[in-house]
């Protein structure tokens, strides 16, 4: 049963989005989901847990922090 949902967005900082995950706990109530907002190629979230799930949007640009957080609502 999940109790907890965290919603990070993310745009370009693959080092401090892992560091975040890290601090993270892994327990079986907590959902993690990552919204990538357009990041470059090579700066592209690389998520090492099993347990987030990440959403790539798919714009022309990216639309901000806010708009990735209502996505991942």
């Amino acid at each position: 049963m999940i109790n907890y949902t965290i919603i990070i967005p993310h745009y370009n900082c693959p080092n401090l989005l892992n560091r975040l995950l890290d601090s993270i706990p892994q327990r079986m109530d907590i959902e993690i989901i990552v919204i990538d907002d357009n990041s470059f190629l090579d700066k592209r979230p690389k998520v090492c847990r099993n347990d987030v799930k990440v959403i790539q949007l798919q714009a022309e640009e990216s639309k901000g922090a806010g708009y990735a957080r209502n996505v991942g609502i």
